[in-house]
């Protein structure tokens, strides 16, 4: 039971990471969609549990293996091309409710087979509760090592499919051989495994660029590869360079308008600026313009070196551009950091948590610690308000000013197509006409669409009026605390669709309906506390509780230090690995103990670790985050282990129960909730502060029933 059950964790965790980043990838890079994935997959597995512990249900888990291996494949290759199918154009968004539907469908098969595994698994031990927390142990095991193995192979030595290859002959062929104990069968299966994936590897690389090509017609693939950071792909079409970040356009070369608007619009107010930073990919545009200036120095931060190689390849870098790798934040956060006279915060569209937190007051903070005294800030946004702006627009632009406004005593907006604003601590932005295109005609670059006649269109009285109406709109800041722009910027893009303005436009105007998810809890609770059988029933709410409380808290944890530290899937998979230890670990522990009653001590954990965190989040160092949010997790995962085996002490208890899988099945439909609401709904609805308030009041509700039922 013991290798079948770790061979399920690192099963699971694999599927599980590949379908997300594979979403994430192919719809436009949306984070959001990774919390209704998330649910998509932890519906499907405790669905799979609960029907895989039913006795007249139960199947040979070698077959189940065989099974998952080739739906984890056939998975992969459909998110593929599931934007063919629907008729996406490559870099087009995909529609709120289409990506819903596939983030949740795409994982459900996968999903459905882990699931099924666990009560398998747990039936080779006959004793039930030590079969129920042997199974789960030894499964949190073999998640994280293959937690840490695959996030560090994929985009490194292997594609994602050509992971998902890997994963399925690995673990159906040690399925089979874990069936079977003669050594003349294992090392013959062992020696068509090395075999397979040694001739498999290299023409899977080959289909996988065919069906790019496919995929990306009627553009020209130069180069498409995986970065531990999402899916890069260089595109070209009739003399442009293309660079597609999971499915999204991220820079066009040569498109002179987009980098005029980044460097010749700041340098209006900044004509003598000798230091620019660049938060994004400088080599499409922007450096080329400052080596044509001469006198002014550019450096870029970005951590994607793999891409910077490649761009290299392709287009000529720039004289005077300086590279590092990182985020606004970790650069900022050196010991010794250059004054720039401009900063650039070139950070594409504000639907994720990822790019919105550049209009944050944390991040004004940052800039302003790199930005000279009377230096520019430049936010271009790519929103068109030459002509019309309307109510949605009016939303986003007013919540970005309210941000700029609160942290920097000048600001400036410029209408048109990207609309840009400007900040600076000095009365910059107070200029004539004449004297802005004297400036632009004294720089030794001739700019096309940042001149005379395009200027005077653009900065008219009319046009800047209707602007500065909608951007001066009162408006609650975006903040760390409470991420409001990517519930906007979705709000925003729904106006193509009527189902998804409908549904989001609920979620984001009239909230109130997120009360009916405290009101679950309490229904559950006073149900299985109510009823006769109370030690047993109230059982099922603490696994319902351990699940919920421990993906929200994960997430969060995520979302904070993304949030601070900018996230990378590298550091990522340390924090997944320390969640899966700490579960691990906290399972062994509990299941050690002698003590029967062992539920309340995970609840005090839970409790004092959310409360902490909430105290203590926002003030540690950047070069700590690291440390502290691993740290975290591995307690909330071990606290959460504890939890488990406590409720399974008292759901199993003396009675004979014949479904394994019924109290896994409920954790992870906590989960499942977990994930489909705290994140990506309560959020930026209540803001960070009153979710983590939540979440302690559920613990302390789990005591107090604890407290009930004894």
């Amino acid at each position: 039971m013991k290798r079948r059950a770790f061979l399920l964790g690192f099963f699971a965790i694999g599927g599980q990471v590949l379908l997300l980043r594979e979403l994430v990838a192919s719809l436009n890079g949306d984070e959001l969609f990774i919390s209704t994935a998330l649910f998509g997959w932890l519906l499907a597995v405790a669905l799979g549990a609960y029907f895989g512990g039913k006795p007249q249900l139960r199947a040979d888990s070698a077959r189940l293996f065989a099974v998952g291996a080739v739906l984890l494949v056939l998975t992969v290759i459909a998110i593929r091309v599931i934007p063919m199918i629907i008729g996406q154009l490559p870099g087009e968004v995909v529609t709120f409710s289409t990506s819903v539907l596939i983030s949740i469908l795409a994982m459900l098969p996968v999903g459905f087979i882990t699931g099924w595994l666990f009560p398998t698994i747990a039936v080779f031990e006959t004793r039930v509760r030590a079969s129920i927390v042997g199974a789960y142990l030894f499964e949190g095991l073999g998640a994280f090592v293959g937690g840490l193995a695959i996030l560090f192979v994929v985009g490194g030595l292997l594609s994602a499919l050509e992971t998902a290859v890997a994963i399925g002959a690995i673990v159906s062929a040690a399925g089979f051989v874990f069936s079977y104990r003669r050594w003349w069968i294992r090392v013959p299966v062992l020696a068509a495994l090395v075999a397979f994936l040694w001739f498999i590897v290299p023409l899977i690389s080959i289909v996988e660029l065919s069906l790019e090509r496919y995929r990306h017609e009627p553009f020209e693939i130069k180069e498409t590869f995986d970065t531990p950071y999402g899916r890069q792909t260089l595109l070209a079409r009739e003399g442009e360079l293309v660079l597609l970040t999971d499915n999204t356009v991220e820079a066009v070369s040569p498109e002179h308008s987009a980098a005029e608007n980044r460097i010749i619009a700041p340098l209006v107010y900044r004509p003598d600026a000798r230091y620019v930073l660049h938060i994004g990919r400088a080599e499409f545009g922007v450096g080329q313009i400052v080596d044509s200036i001469g006198r002014v120095e550019i450096w870029s931060v970005d951590p994607r070196t793999q891409l910077t190689q490649t761009v290299d390849r392709h287009i000529l870098p720039p004289f005077t551009l300086t590279r590092s790798e990182g985020d606004l934040f970790t650069y900022t956060a050196g010991l010794k950091v250059r004054r720039h006279d401009i900063v650039i915060l070139d950070v594409g569209s504000l639907d994720t948590y990822k790019s919105s937190r550049y209009v944050t007051p944390y991040a004004m903070s940052r800039v302003k610690s790199t930005l000279a005294r009377g230096g520019v800030l430049l936010i271009p946004v790519a929103y068109d308000t030459d002509r019309f702006v309307g109510p949605e627009e009016e939303q986003i632009l007013s919540t970005i000013h309210s941000v700029i406004g609160d942290n920097f005593e000048y600001t400036e907006i410029w209408p048109g197509n990207p609309t840009l604003f400007f900040a600076s601590d000095s009365s910059l932005f107070d200029l004539p006409y004449d004297t802005m295109i004297a400036r632009l005609d004294s720089l030794p670059y001739q700019a096309q669409f940042i001149s005379d006649n395009y200027l005077f269109d653009r900065l008219e009285g009319l046009k800047r009026e209707r602007l500065y109406n909608a951007a001066f709109q009162p408006a609650m800041p975006n903040t760390v605390d409470r991420p409001l722009l990517p519930h906007l910027q979705a709000l925003f893009r729904s106006k193509a669709n009527a189902i998804d303005h409908a549904v989001i436009g609920e979620i984001v105007k009239r909230p109130y309906w997120t009360i009916a998810v405290p009101a679950v809890f309490v229904l559950f609770f006073l149900i299985t506390i109510v009823t006769r059988s109370i030690r047993g029933r109230f059982a099922l709410f603490l696994y319902f509780v351990a699940g919920f409380v421990s993906l929200s808290l994960e997430l969060v944890s995520f979302y904070v230090y993304q949030s601070f530290a900018g996230s990378l899937y590298s550091e990522m998979a340390v924090l997944i690995g320390a969640f899966m230890l700490g579960l691990a670990l906290g399972t062994f522990f509990a299941s050690r103990s002698a003590r029967g009653e062992i539920a309340h001590i995970g609840l005090f954990i839970l409790f004092v670790i959310t409360i902490g965190f909430e105290l203590s989040y926002a003030r540690l160092p950047i070069s700590w985050a690291l440390y502290y949010h691993t740290f975290f997790l591995l307690v909330c995962a071990a606290a959460t282990g504890i939890l488990f085996v406590g409720a399974t002490r008292q759901f199993y208890g003396e009675q004979s129960r014949e479904n394994r899988g019924l109290g896994y099945a409920y954790e992870i439909a906590g989960s499942s909730l977990g994930s489909l609401f705290t994140v990506t709904v309560l959020l930026p609805v209540i803001g960070l502060t009153w979710l983590l308030i939540g979440i302690a009041a559920l613990v302390a509700l789990a005591y107090l029933g604890l407290l009930i039922s004894r």
